[in-house]
């Protein structure tokens, strides 16, 4: 697993090459975000992935939210493993 302890942040990952991306990141061991405005398919591409995937529900033109996105988003990944 070439990505074990990276995190990932994959934009537009609810579905097409950004989903398929974020699958590969995650079979090699990455804990991967899932930003995409698509907020119910990108949680339903988290639950299939694993428990180090987390779909966080963004429009990637609202510049505060995305700026937002790393800092959240590693503070999840650290209380969710532990």
């Amino acid at each position: 697993m070439r990505l074990t302890g990276k995190v990932a942040i994959v934009t537009g990952a609810a579905s097409g090459m950004g989903a398929a991306t974020a699958r590969v990141f995650a079979r090699e061991g990455a804990k991967v975000v899932i930003a995409d405005v698509l907020e119910e398919e990108g949680a339903k591409l988290a639950a299939q992935l694993s428990q180090h995937v987390l779909a966080y529900p963004v429009n990637i033109f609202e510049h505060r939210r995305v700026s937002k996105i790393s800092g959240d988003s590693v503070k999840r990944i650290q209380l969710e493993s532990g």
